[in-house]
C-alpha cells in the first residue's frame, strides 16, 4: 500500500508526528477531515492562506473512474501545530 493508504482512518483530535533530519519533531493535530468532489475542490480553502501553523495532507479517494484515470473524490486532512 501507499503512503497514504490508510489516511481515512485519521480522526479530529489524532495526532501526526513529522521527524527531521536532527529527529526533531512536529506534532501537529487533526481539526477536520473532509471529502470532496475531485471536480469541485475547493482549492483556496485547502491550500490558501491559513493564520496558524499547519499540516494539510490530500489523497485520492472514491470510485476509480477509468477514462479520468482518478478517482473522484479528494479526502483531505487539516491539522494544526501542537503547541505542546
Amino acid at each position: 500500500p501507499a503512503v497514504f493508504y490508510d489516511l481515512e482512518k485519521l480522526e479530529k483530535g489524532d495526532q501526526i508526528i513529522v521527524h527531521g533530519k536532527d529527529d526533531d519533531a512536529l506534532r501537529f493535530v487533526v481539526t477536520k477531515t473532509e471529502k470532496y468532489p475531485r471536480n469541485d475542490s475547493p482549492v483556496d480553502d485547502i491550500f490558501g492562506f491559513n493564520y496558524s501553523s499547519g499540516l494539510t495532507l490530500i489523497t485520492c479517494t472514491g470510485e476509480f473512474n477509468r477514462k479520468a484515470k482518478t478517482h473522484e473524490e479528494r479526502f483531505v486532512v487539516y491539522t494544526e501545530l501542537s503547541q505542546e
